[in-house]
């Protein structure tokens, strides 16, 4: 899940200036249970693992390698101009189903230049900033992947992308997820799955949110329930409650803390509190 922000491709500044398209990420198909707020959560269509480590141009739905754009010489860019570096890692098991993440990095490689329709005076290749792709698949009864999590990006999230983590609450697994963007507005991409011999649930919040929103000063809102805020290994969520229109280090009226477990796939607030906070 894209927490609050959709995310673009790590070329976004040439190809403004060139002219070319930039697309956010999206699903490709019907998403997982929950809400699916920009990044790729899909399990509708199962592939062998090497679809995963290969088929680059197909499952490039955000245009990062920009292969619609061309390069000074007239020709395409392709996934040929890009040094491709893939690592994969067995993250644990669903019943007996294997859960894999793979990290892919795209370098160009040098001697080339995007064409700038426009006239700018792009950067050569060599200075484009490195994308990364993270996916996240889990193995099905016949022995085949399907996408559960995928970012595609570069300059615009935190390097290195993290590595997903399961974790063990009265018996239950729960695999999590947390992708930082880069600047100040404490976005990411994450996810949080319950792992049933059924397949993976999403982890419905709905009924924490609710009750950190009901633990909010009136008027003022809360800054932020997922990404820096969700310490998944504590059962915690802690975040700022804030006036409308503040600025951004001003307005805050209380820390809003919010413990709480797990009942399948969903988070029961256990604890909520209210802590002022003295700020113009």
């Amino acid at each position: 899940m894209l927490t609050g922000v959709r995310t673009c491709c790590a070329t976004a500044i040439a190809l403004a200036l060139s002219g070319a398209a930039c697309f956010a990420q999206a699903a490709p198909d019907k998403g997982i249970e929950g809400k699916d707020n920009g990044s790729s959560q899909n399990v509708e269509k199962a592939f062998p693992l090497d679809h995963f480590l290969g088929d680059f141009a197909a499952r490039d739905l955000s245009n990062t390698l920009c292969t619609v754009c061309t390069k000074d010489d007239g020709g395409r860019i392709s996934v040929s101009d890009y040094n491709i570096v893939s690592e994969k890692r067995l993250r644990g098991f669903m019943a007996d189903r294997a859960v894999v993440e793979i990290h892919t990095s795209f370098t160009a490689k040098p001697g080339w230049t995007m064409h700038s329709d426009a006239g700018y005076q792009l950067p050569p290749a060599s200075e484009l900033p490195e994308i990364v792709w993270k996916t996240i698949v889990v193995e099905d009864a016949q022995k085949l992947y399907r996408e559960l999590y995928s970012v595609q990006g570069g300059a615009d999230y935190v390097q290195p992308l993290t590595w997903s983590a399961i974790y063990k609450f009265d018996g239950e697994s729960v695999l999590a997820t947390n992708d930082p963007m880069t600047g100040n507005g404490g976005y990411c991409s994450d996810g949080y799955w319950l792992l049933s011999p059924s397949g993976p649930q999403a982890i419905d919040f709905s009924q924490v949110d609710r009750a950190m929103a009901e633990a909010t000063p009136k008027g003022s809102g809360l800054t932020q329930t997922r990404c820096w805020a969700l310490h998944i290994g504590a059962r915690t969520i802690a975040s700022p409650a804030q006036k409308p229109n503040s600025c951004h280090a001003c307005g805050y009226t209380a820390r809003i803390i919010a413990h709480f477990h797990f009942q399948g796939h969903l988070a029961i607030p256990d604890q909520v509190q209210a802590d002022p906070i003295d700020s113009e």
